[in-house]
């Protein structure tokens, strides 16, 4: 009975692990991909109901790596990781190999970790409820640091992965890691991309390149300053366009039917 209730916690514990680590890459890839969006896409985002959905994922993400951070759960130490999951021939093997590819297996310093990832997680947007500040989304790009643990995380997942015997095939583990990184930097260049655009329009630039595809039109009062914009397509469109340019230059040299039209939008 003894060892059936402590196969059973290992069990529960291993799933828990499973869980958590699952979480935390899910969590991580929401705040890489969102915080660029709303910059560029979402300029009147604020901390209200009206963006509820991006809100509460907010506060699920800075309640999660809050207690990863300051409570140190088990699963982000060497010894807690190695009970959770056997460690096999096999498993050393795999563990060596992603080792290498990501910098030797050299590990950093625990307060570095623990710095990067603090800072990470303060919630700065929170003080922009009492400030009434129009600027939210500057004081989100914190939460984007988050992006630099995704490298650590994915080989958490390739190893849950290797020890179901999902993933034992190295060139397969790299494959998938290459077009992940190449998915998230497609998404922060198109949404550079956009946002220099739309920066630059702002400033009161005649000609930039969502105005030439007829994303947006520039608006302006008299021979004054003051600029605005109306968009003639809504903002899931827009992404996709961005998108699309971003991808079709990483892949190949472009097809010419979106291209900068300002020095800011060249040098991007």
């Amino acid at each position: 009975m003894g060892f059936r209730f402590c196969t059973k916690s290992r069990n529960l514990g291993r799933r828990n692990g499973w869980l958590r680590i699952t979480l935390r890459l899910l969590l991580a890839v929401y705040l890489s991909l969102s915080i660029p969006f709303r910059v560029a896409f979402i300029p009147t985002f604020t901390v209200h109901t009206k963006f509820f959905l991006f809100v509460a994922l907010d506060l699920i993400s800075t309640i999660f790596f809050v207690i990863e951070t300051i409570i140190a759960l088990p699963s982000s130490s060497p010894s807690a990781s190695s009970s959770v999951v056997p460690v096999t021939d096999s498993r050393k093997a795999f563990i060596s190999r992603n080792a290498s590819m990501i910098g030797g297996g050299q590990r950093r310093p625990k307060w570095w970790d623990f710095s990067l990832s603090l800072l990470a997680t303060v919630p700065f947007e929170y003080a922009t409820i009492i400030w009434e500040h129009d600027k939210t989304n500057y004081f989100l790009m914190n939460r984007a640091l988050r992006m630099f643990y995704l490298p650590s995380y994915l080989s958490d997942i390739s190893r849950i992965l290797e020890e179901k015997d999902l993933l034992r095939n190295i060139c397969v583990d790299r494959a998938w890691k290459l077009f992940f990184a190449m998915a998230i930097a497609g998404h922060w260049c198109g949404c550079g991309f956009f946002f220099v655009a739309r920066d630059q329009a702002l400033k009161g630039n005649p000609m930039t390149w969502p105005q030439d595809i007829g994303i947006y039109t520039i608006l302006s009062e008299g021979h004054s300053n003051n600029v605005s914009l109306m968009f003639l397509k809504d903002t899931p469109e827009a992404y996709i366009l961005s998108l699309y340019w971003a991808y079709i230059t990483m892949i190949t040299t472009g097809f010419g039917d979106i291209v900068p039209l300002t020095i800011q939008e060249t040098l991007w």
